[in-house]
């Protein structure tokens, strides 16, 4: 079986292989009978869980870590808020299903999404305004906790229990100085009707791709400030936990753990300009321990193999 995706379409997904091997990796940790087995499922944010600094192989692999009992799941870049729908472009929904019925009774899953919503999708659905963030989340979180209802109710009819980690904090990157500023400054003009004018000139004599590079920054990776993107990860971090709650689920903030005194993302936190380093696991290791996976705490991590 390839470890690529082949074909057009996610439905009749192929069989999961087991990778035992990631690139770079010169051991792998030994197997801990006396420990739980634990699955980390979502988008490229799950990489920081194989115990190096490198994106996972994507789907259908699942990548082993030096972490012992820890196995990682790529999705792709799935957003929270399609995880509903089976004609997302990512087939994100699809591929996390079909796990289902490779992974062991018994293991633990926790699930990753929703940072790519923040760093680019939420802001733009708020109009880049901090006071339409709450509401632009809360959208995102009604599709996003039903997929986990949905994926909790089949994954305990398999002995499988659920998790949810909150998305970590995004890039640094403020878009302030980059050449679309003058664009979106025109574009949140309301009340002055000249600067309206202007803007919607130049949205008609833009080409559509180009304006979504004025309008999201430099790149359509990150929407504007940074501030913006980590009040949008804040309040979906507490919808989550709220949802945990509730619940009786483990949850784990990879989020507020990892942002500085003025609430930028810490830059020492990560690998690249995106995600975080295997150093910031120490840092929630104690939070999986409470949560019954002790796998990450330094006196077994530094123990195997």
């Amino acid at each position: 079986m390839k470890l690529g995706w082949s074909g057009k379409t996610y439905k009749g997904v192929p069989e999961v292989p087991f990778r035992k091997a990631a690139r770079k990796r010169k051991q792998l940790a030994s197997v801990r009978q006396d420990l739980p087995l634990a699955y980390f499922i979502g988008d490229s944010h799950v990489s920081v869980f194989s115990g190096i600094d490198a994106i996972d192989p994507g789907y259908p692999a699942i990548s082993d870590s030096l972490f012992p009992n820890v196995r990682i799941c790529r999705l792709g870049a799935p957003l929270a808020a399609t995880m509903t729908r089976e004609d997302a472009t990512e087939g994100g929904r699809a591929k996390a299903f079909s796990l289902l019925s490779v992974i062991e009774p018994g293991a633990r899953v926790f699930l990753s999404f929703g940072e790519i919503d923040c760093r680019v999708h939420i802001p733009r659905r708020a109009g880049f305004e901090g006071s339409g963030i709450p509401m632009a989340v809360e959208s995102a979180m009604v599709n996003y906790l039903h997929f986990a209802d949905e994926y909790r109710s089949q994954a305990s009819a398999r002995g499988i229990d659920i998790g949810l980690l909150s998305p970590p904090p995004t890039a640094t990157f403020d878009s302030m100085d980059d050449p679309g500023h003058l664009f979106r400054m025109l574009r949140k003009s309301r009340n002055n009707h000249v600067a309206r004018a202007a803007y919607r000139v130049l949205k008609n004599l833009i080409p559509r791709s180009k304006r979504m590079h004025l309008n999201n920054a430099h790149t359509p990776a990150y929407a504007d400030a940074w501030a913006l993107r980590n009040q949008a990860l804040g309040c979906m971090r507490d919808r989550m936990r709220e949802y945990c709650q509730q619940r009786d689920l483990p949850f784990i903030d990879m989020f507020g753990p990892f942002l500085g005194t003025d609430g930028k993302s810490a830059r020492h936190w990560f690998m690249d300009e995106i995600h975080l380093g295997v150093i910031a696991i120490p840092e929630v290791a104690a939070d999986f321990a409470a949560c019954g996976i002790p796998n990450f705490s330094p006196d077994i991590a530094g123990s195997t193999a």
